[in-house]
């Protein structure tokens, strides 16, 4: 239990292999959220969203440090992904929200479960 509350405490880079994202994309920019562990307290983070070369890569950014995740795919809309912070894993699926972002869940192997929001960073006026 204690590692997936620090590994949902700890998440971290999004970095898709290439053309493993297509249909959809995120907005490049620093986006932010909230992750809630098992344990319930709300934890905000901050997620900087790059392309590069057409790959993307979110990193996350959390009191506990960054992290990467890995195997990004879009699913019918979800954005699916996992990493390994620390020794546990957590795999991801997030649903788009009204708002533009994306919230979900992240389980480990034992199917407990925590949540991840992503809230897109606000559109700028060019």
């Amino acid at each position: 239990m204690k590692s997936l509350m620090a590994g949902m405490i700890a998440l971290a880079a999004l970095v898709a292999n290439p053309g493993s994202v297509t249909g959809q994309d995120l907005t490049d920019g620093a986006w932010t959220g909230v992750v809630t562990p098992p344990s319930g307290e709300n934890v905000p983070v901050k997620y900087q969203v790059t392309h590069d070369e057409g790959d993307l890569a979110i990193l996350l950014e959390t009191p506990m440090g960054d992290f990467p995740f890995q195997d990004i795919t879009f699913v019918e809309g979800a954005l699916r992904f996992f990493w390994e912070p620390g020794n546990t894993v957590l795999e991801c699926d997030l649903q788009p929200n009204d708002e533009g972002g994306y919230e979900g869940e992240c389980t480990d192997e034992d199917g407990v479960p925590g949540t991840l929001t992503m809230v897109p960073p606000a559109p700028t006026d060019e």
